[in-house]
């Protein structure tokens, strides 16, 4: 299982997940290396998904051989691959085409107007929805980042690193996605539980 969170935030939008991949033929969950859940296809369009994850990535792929790839056509494809696979893939699709657009496709159809969706468990989205790490009020940020982003990006970071949904986890990853392109953030974090010792004398 996964969980994948997005949020617009005028027009950027943030993309939240984890790397989780569950098989129940597997004695244990591959938390670490894990997958990838979200993926930028190109300067403005970045994919998510959840469920049957190799299927998912191939048809995230595909899209890349389209000639003149489109919002419209990527929705096409998405739904498609979604009716094919019986349900059992969601995802999540973040456009700056012409505009900031996120599209959900899921076994309930196509939603968009929602400034929040998720796919993956449920239960992790339930936990996370009732929690709300407020940060310290950041000064100085720059007027394209609000302090509600900064906030949502911790409770997610704040979630995984407390460990207590057996069915998310693994590394965050953050991909920002707005009109002046789509990238994964270029930070990383560690979450451990015990000391490290990195030298002899610096814990």
């Amino acid at each position: 299982m996964t969980i994948v969170l997005a949020r617009k935030f005028d027009q950027r939008i943030v993309v939240l997940s984890d790397t989780m991949i569950s098989d129940w033929k597997d004695t244990v969950p591959n938390v670490l290396p894990g997958r990838l859940k979200s993926i930028v296809v190109n300067t403005w369009l970045t994919v998510s998904y959840s469920g049957l994850s190799s299927q998912a990535m191939d048809i995230i792929r595909s899209l890349r051989t389209h000639a003149g790839l489109t919002t419209a056509i990527a929705v096409s494809v998405l739904l498609s691959a979604k009716d094919r696979f019986d349900d059992e893939i969601e995802f999540i699709l973040c456009s700056h085409e012409d505009r900031a657009r996120m599209i959900k496709i899921s076994a309930s159809g196509v939603s968009e107007g929602s400034d929040f969706y998720w796919i993956g468990c449920p239960q992790a989205a339930t936990e996370i929805s009732h929690r709300h790490v407020q940060s310290p009020a950041t000064k100085n940020l720059p007027d394209y980042i609000s302090q509600d982003e900064i906030d949502f990006i911790s409770t997610f970071w704040n979630f995984l690193k407390d460990g207590v949904h057996g069915s998310v986890g693994g590394a965050a990853i953050n991909c920002l996605c707005s009109d002046f392109g789509h990238c994964y953030l270029t930070h990383a974090g560690v979450f451990a539980w015990d000391t490290i010792i990195l030298g002899r004398d610096d814990p």
